[in-house]
């Protein structure tokens, strides 16, 4: 399996690149990560007179925040991205799908840009894209465009992108926090692309929804945002009957075409199965931007005086870690964290401390499954969850008896 012959270029600039594709006319194929053009090029199913190389432009590689959103250069890597504290914090939602892009060596080379500029509807990063509803921009020799999903994908493997244009940022919405998220995918093997895949975001308030977010990969020739189907959650909120109905909205919304690996009936039935798994998922996994080392309590609740204005505290009992001995005694809690090493660095200590005595207020006899959850608004960098856990079990009855 060799490839055709072609001309090879490395540029080093975007506009080194540009002017390569205006001359090659149409006949040039760009290059990124590579990871599907090769093996295209190797079975000859792709014939191209010539190849721009963009691997060689660092201006091109980039992950950044701003005004709320998080920016991609087009040649960051998938492995930066899976990786990427920034994108953890504020896009969880596609550090869980890029876990599903095939296997570490490939996200080692693949690239964003490259994944999303390919088009393959069974891909993860073009279901993210239309789910989070972000923006590509493509740059050519008259300037830039900036895209949304559904002006840029067209159908298979067919973008909206010019001959001589090249896609060099994709920028997504960072998730508000307090949103849910998840990504469901089936595929015959861990790594291949889906057969189908669910792409989801709610944001809830108690039992409403105020924002939900549902796309497709695999169910069709380009991602499918799922629109009926989210104004089910956001109308009728997100009990167990508003669910089942989004589910089946969601399996009449697609027209998956048939192949080898699946029929169009059973793609379809997927796409409402996994439409429910994502949703309930979604509601068990909370994007958090903050540690919550700042915890307090607030009138005897846990709040984060972070996000609070000095001003709302009029008027109002505050308690800080401080508080916690009475008659130069540590509280059962502090003693239970010395006892149990539920401390290291003690950077998220004031949170963990302020938080678990909120939670064992309302929960006196905690599971440890339920213990994880309460603690889970406090970020421990040093990992010393399980310390932790151990010190909130074994306080739990000692403050239950005083």
């Amino acid at each position: 399996m060799k490839p055709p012959k072609f001309d090879y270029h490395a540029p080093k600039t975007v506009d080194e690149a540009l002017a390569l594709l205006t001359r090659y006319d149409g006949e040039a194929k760009i290059l990124a990560g590579g990871q599907s053009l090769m093996p295209l090029l190797n079975f000859r199913l792709s014939r191209p007179a010539a190849l721009v190389d963009l691997n060689r432009i660092p201006a091109l590689a980039y992950i950044k925040e701003v005004d709320g959103s998080v920016r991609f250069g087009a040649m960051t890597r998938q492995r930066a991205i899976e990786f990427s504290p920034v994108v953890a914090r504020r896009l969880p939602l596609l550090t869980e799908a890029t876990r599903w892009v095939g296997h570490l060596p490939i996200r080692t080379r693949g690239t964003i840009g490259g994944s999303i500029a390919h088009a393959d509807p069974s891909a993860e990063y073009p279901a993210v894209l239309t789910a989070l509803d972000g923006e590509v921009v493509a740059r050519g020799p008259k300037g830039e465009r900036v895209l949304k999903p559904r002006d840029f994908f067209q159908t298979y493997l067919t973008t909206s992108l010019a001959a001589d244009e090249i896609l060099t940022e994709v920028r997504l919405p960072a998730t508000p926090a307090g949103a849910g998220y998840a990504f469901e995918e089936f595929a015959r093997r861990h790594g291949d692309f889906a057969i189908i895949g669910i792409a989801a975001v709610i944001v809830r308030e108690g039992s409403r929804c105020t924002m939900a977010r549902l796309a497709t990969a695999g169910a069709g020739p380009i991602p499918v945002r799922l629109r009926a189907a989210e104004e089910i959650l956001e109308r009728e909120g997100l009990g167990d009957d508003a669910l089942a109905r989004a589910a089946a909205k969601a399996q009449e919304l697609v027209q998956p075409d048939g192949d080898i690996h699946a029929s169009a009936d059973y793609r379809r039935h997927l796409t409402g199965v996994l439409t429910g798994r994502a949703v309930k998922r979604a509601l068990t996994k909370v994007a958090r931007w903050i540690c919550g080392a700042c915890t307090i309590l607030f009138n005897g609740e846990a709040a984060r005086s972070c996000i609070m204005l000095a001003v709302q505290a009029e008027g109002a009992e505050l308690r800080t870690i401080e508080g916690l001995m009475e008659n130069g005694k540590l509280h059962p809690l502090q003693e239970a964290f010395h006892e149990h090493h539920g401390l290291q660095c003690g950077f998220c200590t004031p949170g963990m401390l302020m938080t678990a005595l909120d939670f064992l207020r309302v929960k006196p006899e905690p599971t440890e499954a339920e213990i994880r959850e309460g603690i889970s608004a406090v970020l421990c960098r040093c990992t010393g969850y399980q310390g932790i856990i151990n010190a909130v079990k074994a306080a739990a009855p000692v403050m239950r008896g005083s």
